[in-house]
């Protein structure tokens, strides 16, 4: 496919197809597939295009060691692998977790060689200046009711944010992260099967951390953000990786004693499109206002219709054609 430089990792929650992967089979044809940051008509393009690895003379590798050590010993992590450079850590994730090792593990790496996207484009990353990551666990949840997994991936992300200082991160359905109304944040989820027959989660996880506004293409400057530029800082990026940690597995520790329904609230609370009047494109093609999300994490709308549950389309504002949301999960 085509070869794409990109200030983000591509990444995204399950589409339909995935969905019905969580709910009965190992999920293998979910490997591979994926949208843009930016969702489904936008591509990101910066800085190169080419296999380099962009890296800033000021950019400085992550300084995994103390950190790692700290993670596993307080028993947080299992383990820790860091790559300079992998062709995707989703991928390498996957390997961990077939091979059984039931985390929680943390893959990252400083570049992606191909960081997967949609139609078989391969991204770019930037090297020192974001987070390229996955987390591999085998949660203590049924496969059932494991589809709202990244929408508490995304509920984590957000509270990351807040744990360095930027206390405005905003969600929009089903798994993006905002700040300032631009996207900084996107998740992919997959499922596998562990060497012991136990189903296993990869949760990938890209954030915009210490890009600059200059480091945007101007058409996607209203769109794109970082945490850097919308904070007026640079980012630790060892903060940013232990705040990441600590408010995933605890997320996750929540949803596997409580189910999605303990998490709605604060989800609801961040939600951007809550209240919203939006329409769907797909499926049944539902105009309505936005009500929240459902315990499995649908999109729920009081439409003409009455309130309809929706688990698949694109979702845009009534009155606006700007896309809202790509691929959107369906049970």
């Amino acid at each position: 496919g085509d070869r794409w430089s990109g200030v983000g990792r591509s990444v995204r929650g399950t589409d339909s197809r995935d969905r019905s992967c969580l709910r009965g089979g190992r999920g293998r044809d979910a490997v591979g597939r994926g949208v843009d940051p930016l969702g489904s008509r936008d591509r990101y393009r910066t800085g190169y295009e080419g296999p380099e690895v962009l890296t800033l003379k000021d950019d400085l590798p992550l300084d995994v060691g103390p950190l790692r050590e700290r993670l596993v010993r307080d028993g947080r992590l299992v383990d820790w692998e860091h790559h300079e450079t992998i062709d995707s850590t989703n991928r390498r994730a996957a390997v961990l977790g077939r091979e059984g090792l039931a985390g929680p593990v943390l893959v990252t790496a400083e570049h992606q060689s191909a960081g997967r996207g949609r139609q078989g484009r391969v991204w770019e990353s930037p090297a020192h200046r974001n987070f390229y990551g996955s987390f591999v666990l085998c949660p203590k949840v049924a496969q059932a009711e494991l589809a709202p997994i990244t929408l508490v991936a995304a509920l984590a992300v957000s509270d990351a944010i807040a744990g360095i200082g930027l206390s405005d991160a905003a969600i929009k359905w089903p798994n993006d992260v905002l700040l300032g109304g631009r996207k900084v944040a996107g998740i992919l989820t997959e499922l596998d099967s562990s060497a012991n027959g136990e189903f296993c989660v990869v949760v990938g996880i890209g954030v915009n951390l210490n890009l600059q506004e200059e480091d945007f293409p101007p058409e996607l400057r209203s769109k794109a953000g970082s945490l850097a530029w919308h904070g007026g800082r640079s980012v630790d990026r060892s903060d940013f990786v232990e705040s990441l940690t600590q408010a995933f597995l605890d997320r996750v520790h929540a949803f596997e004693q409580r189910g999605f329904a303990g998490l709605r609230a604060d989800y609801e609370q961040r939600h951007v499109l809550q209240g919203e009047v939006v329409r769907v494109d797909g499926g049944e093609g539902y105009t309505g206002r936005v009500l929240g999300v459902d315990d499995a994490g649908a999109l729920l709308l009081a439409t003409a219709q009455g309130q309809q549950a929706v688990h698949a389309g694109e979702v845009t504002l009534a009155s606006s054609y700007e896309t809202l949301g790509g691929a959107v999960s369906k049970n």
